[in-house]
């Protein structure tokens, strides 16, 4: 557990933070351990049933058996040419959905990137239709650059790094909010680690720095996606997992983020303490 990695002097400061605060905020999202009760499907010992089991192994079973999609070879045979470079929003939505489609089934798996297999044109294009003036057509691009994430995985992790600043200005668009936190938790573990979104320069301690970030939206859906990840740690992905380095990193953001000017901001600090307390 998270706090077995913790310095003793690192959970005193914790406990001191959550006992100061005269009404802690709830977490956003409920944690595994704070649920009441336990499923029909679970046992006294709290182990998923035997059922539960079978049908995870058959999944993983038959996700190993099936052979990845070649999307760049099968986009020429879609939509996707002919409609990308239309100027109407509509037309490049549609392009966008021929691609999801070409990515087959979920969850997708698609070749490794190779001479054959480049994907640099593809996330290129979606990288520029992130700054597209209608919301539709930016949210599929995220969806597709998702694709990319969940299907291929960190051997993008060059072309993909770079986006995470974009998508975390884009959740200031309330329109984009969803799509924004999608496709985030799509990078983590599959191609960024906590390494990589807590990264000083370019990761949330960037995006939520008051001075750089003036949005209060951008900066508490920057908290809102560590929450999500450190509950999903371990289990997001290759590269989710959470080391002491990496916890003592978000204590001193969150402690600092207790200080931002709007209360919404300094709810989600909190919730980030609580995430790693539970």
């Amino acid at each position: 557990k998270i706090l077995e990695q913790m310095k003793k002097a690192q959970i005193t400061e914790l406990d001191a933070l959550l006992e100061d605060q005269p009404h802690p905020a709830p977490p956003t999202r409920q944690i595994r351990s704070m649920r009441k009760g336990k499923s029909s499907n679970d046992d006294q010992s709290g182990k998923p049933a035997p059922v539960q089991v079978d049908a995870a192994e058959l999944a993983a079973k038959r996700f190993a058996a099936r052979p990845p999609v070649n999307l760049i070879a099968a986009l020429p045979k879609t939509e996707y040419p002919e409609r990308i470079g239309n100027q109407k929003w509509s037309e490049k939505v549609a392009a966008l959905k021929a691609v999801l489609e070409a990515g087959g089934e979920k969850p997708y798996k698609l070749v490794a990137p190779s001479p054959s297999s480049n994907y640099g044109s593809l996330i290129g294009e979606m990288k520029k239709l992130l700054s597209h003036t209608h919301f539709a057509v930016v949210s599929k691009a995220m969806e597709v650059l998702a694709m990319l994430a969940e299907g291929v995985g960190e051997k993008l992790f060059p072309q993909l790094r770079p986006i995470l600043p974009t998508l975390l200005k884009l959740s200031k668009d309330k329109k984009l909010t969803k799509a924004v936190s999608s496709t985030v938790d799509s990078f983590f573990g599959n191609v960024l680690s906590f390494d990589h979104i807590m990264d000083q320069d370019d990761g949330i301690p960037s995006a939520v720095n008051e001075k750089e970030e003036k949005n209060i939206i951008a900066r508490k859906e920057s908290l809102v996606f560590l929450v999500r990840s450190i509950q999903r740690s371990g289990q997001a992905g290759p590269r989710s997992c959470l080391s002491a380095q990496n916890v003592s990193t978000i204590l001193a953001l969150a402690t600092k983020k207790l200080d931002d000017s709007d209360a919404t901001v300094r709810k989600e600090a909190m919730n980030v303490f609580l995430a790693l307390k539970a």
